[in-house]
């Protein structure tokens, strides 16, 4: 399935390059062969969803199908009671990023794919995307944490490689749209300190 020229179009107009360009189809492509979720919402209101790529909505139930203009509340009812609008909100007024670690969201993935015997857990991470005007969208990566109930032994080294894998994946991600998880680290680390 091929991703709706509209939804690049839309893409488009926050990343700034030329909407018929070689390199944002290009940019689609790749955005779409990531195994973490990702899309962009505009600020406030009911975050309207712009742009996903194909993980992301493989994560939801079919009649939440397409995503584009839809609200964050209409696809997850639950998002308010789970904090991510607080934060989505937060980021917006702020212009700083935030993350919500290792919460389950039962409306995406494993719970609904019914696995027994695992947990539903997902690191949302909220980023700004600002123009002249201020923060005028948000980027949100979703990465699926969720594993296997906990060994004796703990996590296995492929486990922890696979983790770390996707977390570069983001990090690249985040180069594309202009944000450098390298000084934000630098950042948190110095708040960590202080």
């Amino acid at each position: 399935m091929q991703k709706s020229r509209s939804t690049l179009h839309a893409l488009a107009s926050v990343l700034r390059p030329a909407p018929d360009s070689d390199a944002l189809v290009i940019l689609g492509r790749l955005l779409d062969s990531l195994p973490i979720g990702f899309h962009v919402t505009e600020c406030g209101g009911g975050f309207h969803v712009i742009y996903a790529n194909r993980v992301w909505e493989r994560w939801l139930a079919p009649e939440k199908l397409p995503v584009a203009g839809k609200t964050l509340g209409e696809l997850f009812p639950s998002a308010e009671a789970a904090g991510v609008l607080q934060l989505m909100r937060e980021v917006c007024r702020t212009g700083r990023p935030k993350h919500l670690k290792g919460f389950e969201f039962r409306e995406l993935g494993i719970v609904a794919r019914g696995k027994p015997g695992e947990t539903s857990q997902w690191d949302w991470e909220i980023y700004p995307l600002s123009s002249k005007t201020g923060v005028t969208h948000l980027l949100n990566v979703i990465m699926d944490v969720s594993g296997t109930r906990p060994k004796r032994d703990g996590v296995s080294a492929e486990e922890r490689q696979a983790v770390n894998r996707r977390r570069e994946e983001a990090d690249g991600v985040l180069r594309i749209f202009g944000l450098a998880p390298e000084m934000q680290d630098d950042k948190e680390a110095r708040r960590e300190r202080e």
